[in-house]
């Protein structure tokens, strides 16, 4: 009994330890060494909020229908995005003690915060960036910060991919024209559960780093897309 307590106490006192270094341990760091493995063995995920700078990545979807990867037993077009973000992840030989959520749109799922006027913003819905965050692409990479209510301002330091004949799936509007909002379409490949290549659907192109990289339509992507669709990836 006497080694037992022992050894609880021992494994106690690691686990203060462990949690003391949450606080200032980037996991995104290749500098994060054992206590790094040691978070990641103990914790089913951990959060690149307190890191110097977040991921987004772009994994490769067969078409508009994202409901398909839902694995949370409903029809969800979003939850499966995430679904699909996170298997994305593990192929790519990410650190998948991380989560990692799609960059998409859906009217009263995931929607961005909307700019009413100048300065003034009415909450996004379950948004997926994080405030005043800088985010890199896995090649460490400057994408942008984020500012203060959790959006890109454009154009961005550099695109999230390089290959201009992809086109990542995100229903989401950017306008830039007076003031940048960001909006909500209802392109979005019927509520992304269609494969109709005959669906509208609101696109970003791959090598573009001004608003055309998460808020475009016309030729382009297609909900029936097979070979050039993605959908952008945001580490949480």
């Amino acid at each position: 009994m006497r080694h037992l307590l022992f050894i609880l106490l021992i494994i106690f006192q690691f686990q203060f330890c462990l949690e003391a270094q949450k606080s200032s341990l980037d996991m995104n760091s290749p500098n994060a060494g054992f206590f790094g493995l040691v978070l990641g063995f103990l914790n089913s995920s951990v959060s690149c909020s307190g890191d110097s700078y977040c991921i987004i990545f772009a994994t490769p979807v067969p078409n508009g229908n994202l409901a398909q990867f839902d694995t949370s037993g409903g029809q969800n077009g979003i939850s499966g995005g995430d679904a699909k973000c996170q298997s994305g992840a593990a192929n790519a030989g990410m650190n998948t003690t991380y989560t990692y959520k799609a960059i998409m749109a859906l009217a009263e799922t995931r929607t961005p915060p909307f700019q009413t006027s100048p300065g003034i913003y009415t909450p996004g819905i379950n948004w997926v960036l994080y405030p005043d965050k800088e985010y890199r692409r896995p090649d460490n990479t400057l994408i942008k910060k984020t500012d203060s209510n959790s959006l890109f301002i454009f154009p961005l330091d550099n695109s999230i991919i390089v290959d201009s004949n992809i086109y990542s799936l995100t229903g989401l509007s950017v306008n830039v024209s007076t003031i940048t909002t960001w909006n909500t379409s209802p392109n979005n490949c019927s509520d992304w559960m269609s494969t109709n290549g005959g669906i509208s659907v609101n696109y970003g192109i791959g090598n573009s780093a001004t608003v055309n990289s998460f808020s475009g339509s016309g030729a382009g992507a297609t909900c029936s897309d097979s070979t050039s669709s993605v959908i952008y990836c945001a580490q949480q």
